[in-house]
């Protein structure tokens, strides 16, 4: 329900923003050198692959490594003490144990270090430091297990509250030039100085086991990050993999293309400064505390007192319809109650019919969430408003408090973050985010991958415009679940659960001059605390399965448009039903091309509640079993007929609605139109309806 103040801006010609999706939607069956669009990083790619095809069938000079001595066998090698320096290009085989020491790196062309068992340690800096070289390797021996520690054990704290981080530099394995990482073998990195691995040009991953513990940033590179396989465990202050270059648009990549990974960082899981693009792996990432405290609902469930609690509460705080609360005008409120119940037969299933060809219409079933919703920290990362930690309420602008003031201290802790374009295409992808889950600062693309997601602010958010075209996306928990300023949902499954807002276009842009959330496509199940499908402009409706179970307060609607903006909700096509509180209800516009029906209930409908829409001839149309109270409903389907009259089963009672016109309901009713309730001038709901049972209100 926060809404934004509409700001005149410059609108992208459509034909570029197709192109721009057609070149993004390519990625997941693109060649790599396509993908990463760089010579320098394709040779990258190539000249590690062959330094690690060479490694794995030979030896390297032999390099022994002891307190007592190191010995050394090539002439390109000189050791001053506990410090080797490698300066000719070639193969260099580390074995043994160096307690306090260093191997440098100085020479032209590649060099190829294969850690044959190796444990290198340098308390006061990089323990490996190439300072000069064209591509540095590390090649893990297969049945190895090799260590590369800077500074002496600590404990990983937050970057942010760790003095002594602020002014490092450096890394365990550091390299001024490109360096990446191969082998079958495994690789321990402890960068208790700053970073675990860093690079002042690009750094790849191929494959090998490889475990990071920072301080500071676990794996980081200036211009680039590649990880195309391995198994990749980090643990860090600040973030787990970043790139950070931001001198050069086509720098400050991170491109995940395969590979098993799995952060916990209190920084950002996964942070480009420009692009960041996942076509494939396994990645789980939980940043700050998790997703484990919740944001507090949205502001008008602070201003009307109490409030719904989240998913899945303990049943003690569900107040009976006999205790609900009276509007002022007398009408029955929906009762505050626990939001997320779900009776013993519902199983997740679209109902029967609906989906196009090719869908199966099941969306993933709906999981509890067993902790209680906090009070507010006093912070609200963008929000309109928010309890303070003292419980006093608290205003605040569309920019408000980001993480970077919360008490967690840390310097945002977003999984996944994108300063420029976030494309997912593939991948198994789990998140848990003490902030937004996935974010970009401009554009992001979804066109396949499985995503399961649970954060405490936004689960999904771009800035500007959101495209998601396939992939399941799961998301349990969080504030807001998916947010842009202009958002257009083509396929996919998706599913909400949010203490706010389901979906929202809104915020500024300097894209369009009205946000716009458009569904065409896909199967979309929203259960949410504030509002279910939102826009501070336009919301239209012109294909898909959609499900919406808003709130039930009255401060909120299952569907909400800008029409303060001169926005509007239009439907066109697919099949939608948005169940929720009245006080707040909008329905379809007179300008709409598909039929709708809307029908207030006079008293409120309890969770397990059964809605059947039934045709002019009885036969039913849709069903579906609600899993939280509501009275109001709003329903469109191809198969409702213009002229004809359909019947709304809600529970034992029936209302007949007469299909008079584009958009019908009972004038009278508290949500008779597209305005609806409190939103100014109600048209286009010049149908009438009729309780067939004892009912006196529809």
């Amino acid at each position: 329900m926060n809404k934004k103040m509409k700001t005149a801006l410059i609108i992208i010609p459509a034909v570029l923003i197709a192109a721009a999706v057609v070149y993004c939607t390519a990625f997941g069956s693109t060649p790599i050198s396509f993908i990463n669009n760089s010579e320098e990083l394709n040779e990258l790619i190539d000249v590690a692959g062959m330094l690690s095809e060479k490694a794995r069938s030979g030896s390297g000079n032999a390099i022994t490594l002891s307190d007592s001595g190191i010995t050394a066998a090539s002439t390109g090698v000189t050791v001053s003490g506990n410090s080797v320096t490698i300066g000719a290009s070639g193969t260099y085989t580390l074995t043994g144990t160096l307690s306090e020491g260093s191997i440098n790196v100085g020479s032209n062309g590649n060099v190829t270090l294969i850690l044959d068992g190796a444990n290198i340690t340098n308390s006061s800096g990089n323990a490996i430091n190439a300072e000069k070289a064209d591509h540095v390797q590390i090649y893990l021996k297969e049945g190895t297990e090799n260590s590369v520690t800077s500074g002496k054990e600590t404990e990983i704290i937050s970057a942010d509250e760790n003095d002594e981080v602020k002014d490092a530099s450096g890394a365990a394995i550091y390299s001024k030039s490109d360096i990446s990482v191969s082998g079958d073998g495994s690789l321990n990195i402890f960068g208790y100085i700053n970073n675990g691995i860093a690079s002042a040009d690009n750094l790849a991953v191929l494959s090998g086991n490889i475990t990071v513990e920072a301080v500071n940033n676990g794996i980081k590179a200036n211009d680039s990050v590649t990880v195309e396989g391995g198994s990749i465990t980090v643990k860090s202050g600040n973030d787990g993999i970043k790139s950070e270059n931001d001198s050069d648009t086509a720098l400050g990549n991170v491109y995940i293309n395969g590979g098993n990974i799995k952060i916990n960082s209190f920084g950002d899981g996964i942070q480009a400064i420009n692009e960041l693009n996942i076509t494939d792996g396994v990645i789980d990432i939980t940043t700050g505390s998790g997703a484990s405290e919740s944001r507090m609902l949205s502001q008008e469930f602070d201003k009307m007192g109490d409030m719904p609690f989240g998913f899945g509460q303990n049943n003690e705080n569900t107040v009976s319809a006999d205790e609900s609360e009276t509007n002022s005008d007398n009408s029955e409120s929906i009762p505050r109650m626990t939001e997320g119940e779900q009776p013993a037969d519902f199983d997740g299933l679209m109902p029967e019919g609906i989906p196009p060809a090719g869908v199966d219409g099941r969306l993933p079933q709906m999981p509890g969430e067993d902790g209680n919703l906090r009070q507010g920290r006093g912070e609200m990362n963008g929000k309109s408003g928010f309890r303070s930690g003292n419980g006093e309420y608290e205003s605040g602008d569309s920019k408000g408090a980001t993480a970077e003031n919360s008490s967690s201290g840390t310097a945002g802790s977003k999984a996944l973050k994108s300063d420029g374009q976030l494309t997912v295409s593939g991948g198994e992808i789990k998140l848990s985010s003490s902030d937004d889950a996935l974010h970009s600062n401009g554009s992001m693309i979804i066109s396949g991958g499985s995503l399961s997601v649970e954060a405490t602010d936004d689960a999904i958010h771009a800035d500007e415009s959101l495209t998601v075209s396939g992939g399941e996306i799961n998301i349990t928990k969080s504030h807001e679940g998916i947010e842009a300023y202009l958002i257009e949902i083509k396929g996919g499954n998706i599913k909400v659960n949010a203490d706010d807002d389901g979906i929202n276009a809104g915020g500024s842009s300097d894209i369009a001059d009205m946000a716009e959330l458009v569904v065409s496509d896909g199967n979309v199940y929203i259960n949410s605390a504030g509002d279910g499908l939102d826009s501070n402009g336009n919301l239209y409706i012109n294909g898909g399965n959609i499900i919406v179970e808003g709130s039930t307060n009255n401060g909120n609607g299952a569907l909400d448009s800008g029409s303060e903006n001169g926005g509007e909700v239009t439907v066109n096509g697919g099949t939608i039903i948005a169940i929720g509180a009245s006080g707040m209800a909008e329905t379809f516009s007179g300008s709409s091309s598909q039929c709708s029906v809307s029908v207030t209930t006079e008293t409120t409908n309890q969770a397990g509640t059964v809605i059947s829409i039934k045709d002019n001839n009885g036969n039913e149309i849709y069903s579906f079993t609600s899993t939280k109270s509501f009275n109001s409903v709003v329903f469109s389907s191809n198969d409702l007929v213009l002229g004809e009259n359909c019947t709304v089963t809600v529970g034992d009672k029936d209302y007949t609605v007469e299909l008079n016109d584009i958009s019908n309901g009972d004038s009278g009713s508290q949500f008779a139109g597209a305005g609806g309730f409190g939103r100014g001038n109600r048209t286009g709901a010049n149908g009438s309806a009729a309780d067939n049972e004892s009912s006196s209100q529809v």
